[in-house]
């Protein structure tokens, strides 16, 4: 029991208030920001120590304010010698350190260069307490210089996130791409969506993508390219069968010829589907089954298309004549693409992009990598 006395009224009163000590004492350095710092912050799992001035830590946010210096304000809490100390387990201690020595005017120690996990967990410290704006003349220079993101789930998450945080739509759009190619999905409606090469990684059990309200929409976005390749095989199946129709190119003017060569066609489509485990039992439910990515259906269907050929070619003996019969033309990743481009995103949501991009600074076409980004002369420099 800690005994702290009060004035009350006029008389002198001890009034006794239960306090809970810390059973967790400060250990280790304190790194200073403040010659006359009232209040410690103990940082991360790693327990990083700070002292710093309380009204320079909260000036930049709303929530701090209130939280340290408004009407309902907490309660000072002590540790030892330490008056007032706060704990923040869950905040990254490396990039706290760059939003104090911002908000304490040491602008020459704000670091030029960032990896993309700590520009995340800035990101992140930003988005809870609205500090964006107190990095906005860095943002832009930390970005430029950030490497291109891999399909690494950690480093394709943290970009998503810091992408979609600043309104950097060209890196979204870029890392949209990337999920629509290379996405795969457990069997079943609520099946687990995963990157290539890394299935135990469900994007779906993401708090940040879920945050963003992400992982349904892009699933629904991967599968409208997957649709549009169904079509097309559905549509050559279709005109195959028909005998009104004839895809043979053939300048053959015998139309038994032209008809043996549509049927082999057809048959080589229907033996590569067989083969490839998709027509034991009919079409696939595209939507249930057809879990490989983008990129891998796109390869599977170019062999399709290949056996079909071959199929035609050798059950004739004019294979010259056919050399340019096809039951469907060729396409890439990028012709799908073209044809059904998921990759826009529509004004209403680039609006919020444009919205976050000036918050944050990237609407400025000039970018800064100096210590001092309100200086001038040799302390300013474009990028």
């Amino acid at each position: 029991m800690i005994t702290i006395k009060q004035e009350a009224g006029s008389e002198d009163t001890a009034v006794v208030a239960p306090v809970k000590p810390m059973s967790d004492p400060i250990t280790g350095p304190i790194e200073s920001f403040d010659d006359s710092g009232d209040l410690i912050l103990v940082v991360g799992k790693t327990k990083v120590n700070f002292s710093v001035c309380s009204r320079s830590f909260a000036r930049p946010s709303t929530p701090w304010k209130a939280r340290l210096h408004g009407p309902s304000a907490e309660p000072k809490v002590g540790e030892g010698v330490h008056p007032w100390v706060i704990r923040l387990p869950e905040d990254n201690p490396e990039a706290l350190r760059i939003i104090l020595q911002a908000t304490h005017s040491r602008l020459s120690d704000v670091p030029k260069f960032l990896t993309r996990e700590i520009l995340f967990h800035l990101t992140v410290f930003y988005d809870k307490y609205g500090t964006v704006e107190l990095l906005k003349p860095f943002w832009s220079g930390w970005i430029a210089k950030l490497p291109k993101p891999t399909l690494e789930p950690t480093d394709f998450v943290q970009q998503v996130w810091i992408s979609h945080k600043l309104g950097d739509l060209k890196s979204y759009k870029e890392i949209l791409l990337e999920f629509l190619y290379s996405a795969q999905k457990r069997p079943g409606y609520n099946g687990r969506l995963f990157l290539e090469g890394h299935p135990d990684v469900d994007l779906y059990q993401d708090p940040y993508l879920q945050q963003l309200g992400l992982p349904e929409s892009w699933e629904i976005r991967r599968m409208r390219m997957m649709l549009h390749i169904e079509n097309i095989l559905r549509m050559s199946l279709n005109n195959l069968s028909n005998p009104k129709n004839t895809m043979c190119r053939s300048r053959s003017m015998n139309p038994d010829w032209r008809l043996t060569c549509d049927c082999a066609m057809l048959g080589g489509v229907h033996r590569a589907l067989y083969d490839k485990s998709w027509y034991s039992s009919g079409m696939p439910n595209w939507e249930k089954q057809v879990t490989i990515s983008v990129r891998q259906l796109v390869t599977k269907m170019e062999g399709i298309r290949t056996a079909a050929i071959g199929e035609s070619r050798m059950r004739r003996n004019q294979g010259g004549a056919h050399k340019t019969c096809t039951p469907w033309e060729p396409f890439e990743l990028a012709d799908v693409l073209r044809m059904c481009p998921m990759q826009n995103l529509g004004p209403l949501v680039e609006a919020v992009f444009e919205k976050q991009a000036e918050k944050s600074g990237l609407d400025v076409p000039v970018l800064y990598s100096t210590v001092n980004p309100f200086g001038t002369g040799k302390g300013r420099f474009p990028l």
